[in-house]
Parts: structure tokens; sequence; C-alpha cells
């Protein structure tokens, strides 16, 4: 019996150790496959062919930056990010409208890609601005940086998706202090405090690292880019959206995507390397979620970090252009055997580490057609970036060799369309989409002026215009009453071709005189417009102003701002290119913009009570209006509709008298009828005060240096080393000045004065413009 018990005992020792072997090797299998398909992975990812990409991706535990160790949460911790408290981002915190909204199961939705913006106080309402026009384009989650405590709470309050950085992350990346100087700075416009602007910049640069360490490409873009389509088709392959748009095809594939702030669109090509060597924007840039992009954020970051230190004034867009230098690269679109090493890699790590299944096409690098002369090119840098020597846990740029350390990655650049993703000039003045015929994705507001240091007036006034500014209460367009005045000096023939409609502007072979008269007529009229629209308690409506000066800083070439710029001339200019929007806000001037009664926003009981002025003797009318036309007051579509006559003539006050009786929500004067009256508020003392005034609001210097008054030009740049202004004998031609409406008569004017002496004041033109230089002009 013990025998039995004894050898009983011995087979379940042995059976408990045959299953623990086998559970063993069964383990070991498992952990064979997981390193296999680790290093499967790894050679993968690394689609530039040094670094694997887990770490852009999120994940492994910890990712190495430059000088910096992230302990990152695994994304097998994050899950989908449904659950309460579950974490997206290690080193930002989501605010409730972003983590029970838009962000809420944002892995279980397959979500690859994000738009992202940063704000402050300052620049509070552009931020909600931003905010309508991607929300109107329902192209993913979006997420709000909000660099100060103001921007926080308008972000919970508006249900903005918002995400701030906890004080102690900013305490362990060395940011504190930068983030005090930002919550100081709020309510300053960041652009006129360059110290704040670049530690805007390391702020902003760790959100963009946060998000595309999470796994996502981030679109990032300031706060004054409205955005009118989604941007997804020019950079990035997805099988859930839109296909990639062809001419994309090569550049939704690059590491960083960046605008350019050039305008002329016959240089987007491939002779001039897609302005590539050109000053790049960091208003609008692309960043895809790889250990390049992760590589050049990290030189960003170090670069402005240096600026800082040493009290370097120059801004965050500057140091980022700065680190892309020298821009020596492979052009992936001519050099076969680079786009098929770069494009077979790149689409293998997306596809490996997508969560949605990408798109078949291209398949491999032979499917893109190098001969085609819209795909855009993409170029990937000579030189390493990132790394660091070995041993050593910063970087010292001044010690980095000329091709960057061993170990480094080379990354891909790439840029955007100029007449899709917009810049203040190609959008606002050439209108470059409708030259070119292309539908415009995006516009940032730069290339203008008219913004002071406390607010960016320039900027709302052109999104205004274009009605691009969608946060304007709706009493704005509902309220009030208007006096519209019409105006046609210039008339456009075509997208790119306009011509001068009045004879007495024209000086044929000086454009800088053309458009000095031209200017100060438009002067005069708003002048006598915003005194009529007083003495009528209506708001003035501003006409479209035409220019035929471009405003740039240096020398123009006929005017213009290049030789070849695309755009018409003259051309229907912005309000900030001729008048100081600061200071006619300073001068509590109310008006609304030239297109206001185009706006869809306005009512339509305001855009059909429309009643013409008219101005002249030949009316017929019933009262003391003169009045002819509908009862009702309204105008009809087709011009005709309700008409009011004033005698020409009259004052100022004598028309704000026969007018006041109208009942329609907008009167419409054309300045030829406005002409025709009599310039003098003698009998309007109510306005005498705002016409003491609109001289000054009203004014604006300029300086101009053209081609066309300076035949000297080739050989002063020949000899540029002693400066054109201070050349003894190639001295250039300036026109340099105030321009301001005379004032208008409100004394011994209209019916006051006797036989003999005028009774109104004149319309006044310049007759001289060129105030320095040799002043010997021969036309060329």
């Amino acid at each position: 019996r013990r025998r039995r018990e004894r050898e009983a005992g011995g087979k379940r020792e042995r059976d408990g150790m045959v299953l623990l072997s086998r559970l063993l090797c069964s383990f070991g299998l498992l952990l064979l496959v997981v390193v296999q398909l680790s290093f499967r992975s790894v050679r993968l990812s690394s689609s530039h062919g040094a670094q694997p990409t887990e770490a852009a991706l999120g994940l492994a535990d910890e990712v190495p930056s430059l000088g910096e160790n992230q302990t990152l949460v695994r994304r097998s911790e994050r899950g989908e990010g449904c659950e309460p408290g579950a974490r997206l981002f290690s080193q930002l915190r989501l605010n409730r409208p972003a983590a029970d909204g838009p962000w809420r199961c944002v892995r279980r939705r397959q979500v690859q890609a994000v738009m992202l913006t940063f704000g402050s106080r300052s620049m509070s309402d552009f931020l909600l601005n931003w905010v309508a026009h991607v929300r109107k384009l329902d192209a993913g989650p979006y997420l709000v940086g909000a660099l100060d405590e103001p921007v926080a709470r308008l972000c919970e309050e508006q249900s903005v998706s918002a995400a701030t950085v906890p004080e102690s992350a900013l305490r362990a990346l060395g940011l504190a202090d930068h983030s005090a100087q930002l919550s100081r700075s709020s309510a300053a416009y960041y652009r006129y405090q360059p110290g704040t602007f670049l530690r805007m910049g390391l702020v902003k640069e760790l959100f963009i690292r946060q998000v595309l360490l999470a796994g996502f490409d981030a679109m990032v873009s300031d706060v004054d880019v409205a955005w009118l389509r989604p941007p997804w088709p020019l950079v990035r392959y997805s099988g859930a959206g839109p296909p990639v748009e062809p001419e994309a095809a090569l550049i939704a594939l690059a590491d960083v995507i960046l605008s350019v702030d050039q305008v002329q669109q016959y240089m987007d090509s491939d002779k001039h390397r897609w302005h590539v060597d050109s000053e790049l924007n960091t208003g609008i840039v692309f960043f895809r979620a790889t250990a390049p992009a992760l590589a050049v954020l990290d030189e960003w970051r170090l670069a402005m970090a240096d600026a800082i230190a040493t009290n370097n004034p120059n801004h965050d867009q500057f140091w980022l252009n700065q680190v892309l230098n020298p821009r020596k690269f492979a052009n992936l679109k001519e050099d076969t055997a680079a786009r098929v090493e770069f494009v077979v890699a790149a689409l293998g790590a997306q596809r490996n580490h997508s969560d949605v299944q990408l798109p078949p096409q291209p398949v491999e690098a032979a499917g893109f057609d190098a001969r085609e002369p819209s795909l855009r090119a993409a170029f990937r840098f000579e030189r390493l970036f990132g790394a660091t020597p070995a041993g050593e846990s910063g970087i010292d740029f001044k010690r980095r060799p000329k091709g960057g350390w061993p170990g480094g990655l080379r990354p891909v650049l790439a840029t955007f369309p100029i007449a899709r993703v917009s810049n203040g000039h190609t959008f606002f003045i050439q209108r470059l989409h409708e030259i070119v015929g292309v539908p415009p994705v995006c516009v940032h507001t730069t290339y203008q002026y008219g913004d002071a240091s406390s607010y960016a007036y320039g900027k709302r006034e052109r999104l205004r215009d274009a009605h691009l500014w969608l946060v304007d209460p709706p009493e704005y367009y509902a309220a009030g009453r208007f006096l519209q005045l019409t105006s046609a000096p210039a008339r456009l023939l075509s997208p790119s071709k306009a011509e001068l409609e009045r004879a007495e502007l024209r000086a044929e072979k000086h454009c800088v005189m053309t458009h000095l008269k031209l200017n100060a007529l438009q002067r005069q009229w708003l002048q006598l417009g915003f005194l009529l629209a007083a003495a009528l308690r209506r708001t003035l409506i501003l006409p479209p102003l035409w220019c035929v000066v471009d405003r740039f800083w240096t020398i123009l070439d006929h005017c213009l701002i290049g030789a070849k710029v695309e755009m018409p001339q003259p051309f229907v200019c912005p309000l900030d290119h001729s008048f100081d929007l600061p200071a006619m806000r300073t001068a509590m001037l109310e008006w609304r913009e030239h297109t206001f009664l185009d706006n869809p926003r306005t009512p339509a009981e305001v855009r059909t009570s429309v009643t013409r002025v008219r101005v002249g003797d030949d009316g017929i009318g019933d009262g003391a209006s003169g009045r002819a036309g509908n009862e009702d007051g309204n105008a009809g579509g087709d011009g005709g509709g309700a008409q009011a006559w004033v005698p020409a003539g009259a004052t100022l006050g004598e028309a704000a008298r026969t007018l006041r009786g109208e009942a329609a929500r907008v009167l419409q004067l054309d300045v030829t009828d406005l002409e025709r009256l009599c310039a003098c508020i003698a009998d309007l003392p109510e306005v005498h005060k705002l016409s003491r005034a609109l001289p000054a609001a009203l004014s604006m210097p300029y300086h101009f240096c053209d081609t066309t008054d300076n035949p000297y030009f080739v050989q002063c740049k020949a000899e540029g080393h002693q400066g054109c202004r201070k050349h003894p004998v190639y001295l250039m031609n300036v026109s340099r000045g105030t321009q301001r409406p005379p004032p208008v008569p409100y004394r011994r004017c209209g019916r006051e004065v006797g036989a003999g002496e005028p009774r109104c004041a004149a319309l006044e033109l310049p007759i001289g413009y060129i105030s320095e230089g040799v002043q010997r002009v021969a036309s060329v």
C-alpha cells in the first residue's frame, strides 16, 4: 500500500512538472513572437532609416529628446480615452468640454489627426472665430492651447475643447517663468511683445510635442487663421476621409509642411523649388507624428530657449527658419532612388502604426509620376536633426558638426500651395485663388496693417470684408439704420486686370501720383460720408476702396510688390492700406464694411429696405424729400426701387433735413451724387465736433519708393554697398508725407456768404508727390 501511494505521488509530481514545462514553453514562444513583432515594428517605423517611431507614436515608456527624458503613459494604459480620468497626454490637462466632448473615446473613433491652435486673452475673440470655422469644417477633433487663465475660463464657458499645462509640468520642464510672463502680458497683443511672443513659442512647442507623442498628426495654426475647407487631402492619407489630392500625393508623406510668405504663383513650381528656400511661416504648419518631426521640434525649442537666455528679440518663426537652414536637400520628386527609399519606408510605417485602413494608393514609389508639373515636391534634408553626442544629456548647437550629430534623423520638408493655403496678400490683395481658379483651404491674416498694441484691428477688418469674421453678435447686422456710400472709380475687367475710370486721376507714367490722387479723393468721400451719416443718425457703410500702389516696406516695381506678381492694377484694397484703423477707433468712428449688405448674416429686412438718394434738379417729388418709386421704400433687385431726391448744391445740413424722414433701413448714396452736394456744415452744428476730429482720424502717413520714379535703380543696386538713400548720384526718389482730408467749412459757407465768395469747399487733389531724392524723374 505504501509503495502504491509513493508511485501515485511521483506520477502527480511528474504530471505537474510536465504542465509547468509546457506553460514555460508557451510563454517563451509568446515572448519570442512579441520580440519579433517589436523588431519588425521598429524596422518599419523608422521611415527615415535611423530611429524608430515608437517614441513618436507613444509606444514607449520614455522618449529621448534633446536633453530631456519624458515618461509617457503606455498606449495600453491609455485605452480608448473613454474611462473617467483617462489620460491621452502626459503633460497636458484637458478641460471638461474636451474630455467630455470631442476627445472622449477618441481612439475608438480612430482619430489620426487634429487641429491645434493657441490663444491668449488679447486675442480671445480671434480664438472664438478660429473655433467657429473649425467647427463648421466638421473635420475631426480640435484642441486649443490656453496660454493664460482668462482664456482657460473662456474655453470652459464657451464649451471650447482646450488644454492647459499643469504648473508641475511647467516647473519640471523649466517653463514656469515663461508661463508667468505670459500671464502678466496676456492683456497685450503678443505680436508687439517680442520677449513674450518667444516665450509663447516655447509653450506652443510643448503642446505640439505632446500631441505628436500621443500619436496624432497636428495641423497647427495661429488664431488669426480662418479655415474654409478641411486640410487633410493636402497633408495625409486616410481610409476614412477624402482621398489625397493629386498635387499632394508626395507631400502627404512629409514630416513637416509649412506655409510661405511668397506671393508669386509662377514660382510655386519645380523650377523654383516650390518656395522651399523662402521665408517659411509658422502660422500654418503641419507636423506628422514621426520621430523626424519631433527632432525638428526639439531643435526649435532649444533655439528659442537660447534666444530667451541671451535676450535675442527675434520671434519663434525666425528661429524655426534658422533651425531649417541650410536648406540642402534631396529632391524626392527628381531623385528616383531617394524617393523609392523614402516612400516605401514611409508608407510601411504609416500602415504598420495606423489604427485605420490606409488606402492602397500609391502602392509603390513608382506610383508617383515625377513628370507631372503639378505634383508638389518634398525635400529630404542632407543634414541630421536631433540626437546627442554619447554621454551628453544636452546639445550645444555651437559645437554641432556641420552635418548633424551621428544617429540623428533626416526630416522631409514640404510647402503648401500658396493659392490654397493663403497668406494675407495672396488672399485679400491679389485674390490669387480666383486668378488660378482653385478653392482656398484657409487664409492667414499676414501682410496687413492697422493693428494696435492692444488689438489686431486690421486683421479683424479684413476678415469682416471677406465674411470670415463669425463672432460679431446678431445686432451688428440687424440693429440700426445705415447710409451706404457706393463708388466706382475703377472697374475690374477680369480676376487679373482692371482699369481706372476717372480720367482726372490718371498720371499715365507715374503710378504713385495716380495712387495719391485716388487716395485723396476717397479720403474726402469718407469724410463727407461720416458727417452726413452722423447728421442722419445712421451708420456709414463704406464703399469699396481702390489702390494703385501696394503697401510694402521696400522698393516697389511699377507700384506692385514684385515684377511678375499676379494681380489687377488698380485693385480693391483693404481699409488698412490707406487708413489708420487705431486712429479711427480712437475718434469713436462707427462704420460697416463695404461687403456688409452681401453678408448672409445681414437680415433680409435690412438688405431689401433700400432707398437710393439722388442729387439733382430733375427729380419728381411728392413732398419735401422729392420721393419717387415704391410706396414701401424698398429698392428692387433690378436696380430700380425707391428714390429720394435732394436739390443739387444743397449743403450737408439741407440734405440731412431732407432725408431724415426716410424710413428705409438703408439710404444708398453714390459718390457722384455726393459730389453734387455743397461741402459746408455751417447749418449743421451737431457735427462740428466730429468734423474737427475727422482730418486727423482719416489721415495716413505714406512712404513710397517705386522703380518708375527711379531710372537709376539698376545702377543704385549695383553700388548697393553705399545704400540707395545715401548715394551721391543715384539717390532714390521717394514719396513721403501724410495725406489728410482738408477741413470741411463750418462757417462762412453755404447761404451765409455773399456774392462772389465760394459757397462750398471743392475736392482737392495733390499736384506733386516726390518729397526727397534727385527729383529728376525719367520714367522707366
